[in-house]
């Protein structure tokens, strides 16, 4: 049954997004388990969703400066820092080409998600995501990732389902860098923490991806058109939420729910393919395609192969 949509939803105080998830929190306040009640949203309904998503979509700058970092003589690099098999058919995209391109049968994909050596290389819930906004796989942002990632793993040390709806319940969507999706905490105090600053520069990583190899050949079609304009469709409803999040706050105490302890825990590292952590200007990674960028490919592909 979908959730109501009638009317706007309480907005809380406190946000997920990829700058903070505890603007809310007042910093005297101690560390404490959250309640129940803390992260079930007070009133939940999906009406300020859509009219906050379409005031975005309409601000929404199309403009994209970035190319990408990543150069022919780093294809074996790449194939390795994302578990992929010497043989898997990447495309190098052009100093022309952006994030926001587009190549029948391919998909333009940051590599950051695909570093981190999950067991499921794309988890079905992202998948969900991206039907859910009729959006691209390049337009999941690293938070989702991650929470998606933190939330699998608590889910299934507590035997409970974990699907779209659930996450959508915790969060609201926001856009950002041209259209990339992110999250932002429905209520007072999250159910996990997925923030992790360590690698800043991932937009500037990106290639084409045979879409088939990627998400496999029952999900196709699927989008690979980047998506200016999305739309949300009807958010069914998540039987005894409550339940759900009480049996995982069960689960595991607050700090075995963050990205931090459980990426270090499963060995859930960013790969760089060689380049600095650090964010970058458009005019920096123009600049390393055709001199010192191509030196350090060289260098970090001699190292691996």
């Amino acid at each position: 049954m979908p959730s109501p949509s009638s009317g706007p939803s309480s907005r809380t105080r406190g946000s997920l997004s990829h700058k903070s998830s505890s603007r809310g929190k007042e910093p005297s306040e101690p560390l404490r388990e959250p309640l129940v009640e803390e992260i079930v949203p007070t009133e939940l309904s999906f009406y300020h969703d859509r009219e906050s998503l379409r005031n975005q979509v309409s601000a929404l700058d199309r403009a994209d400066a970035y190319p990408t970092q990543i150069t022919e003589v780093l294809t074996p690099v790449v194939r390795k820092d994302c578990h992929w098999s010497n043989d898997f058919p990447i495309i190098i995209p052009n100093p022309n080409q952006r994030i926001t391109s587009y190549l029948t049968g391919f998909s333009f994909v940051y590599t950051y998600p695909f570093t981190l050596g999950f067991k499921l290389a794309i988890d079905p819930v992202i998948l969900e995501f991206c039907s859910f906004f009729n959006v691209c796989l390049g337009q999941i942002g690293p938070i989702i990732w991650r929470a998606v990632a933190c939330l699998r793993h608590l889910t299934t040390e507590a035997e409970v389902p974990f699907t779209f709806p659930h996450l959508i319940h915790l969060y609201s969507s926001r856009l950002f860098r041209n259209g990339v999706f992110t999250l932002v905490a429905r209520s007072k105090r999250v159910l996990v923490n997925p923030e992790d600053d360590k690698d800043r520069g991932w937009y500037a990583r990106f290639v084409a991806a045979p879409t088939v190899g990627l998400v496999g050949e029952n999900k196709v079609p699927f989008s690979e058109k980047w998506n200016f304009a999305p739309t949300m469709r009807v958010v069914e409803d998540v039987p005894n939420f409550r339940g759900w999040i009480d049996k995982l706050l069960k689960t595991a105490p607050m700090d075995g729910r963050s990205w931090k302890t459980l990426s270090n825990h499963f060995g859930w590292k960013v790969k760089t393919h060689g380049f600095a952590i650090r964010e970058v200007t458009a005019e920096a990674v123009a600049a390393s395609r055709v001199s010192s960028g191509t030196r350090i490919s060289l260098e970090r592909a001699q190292e691996i192969v």
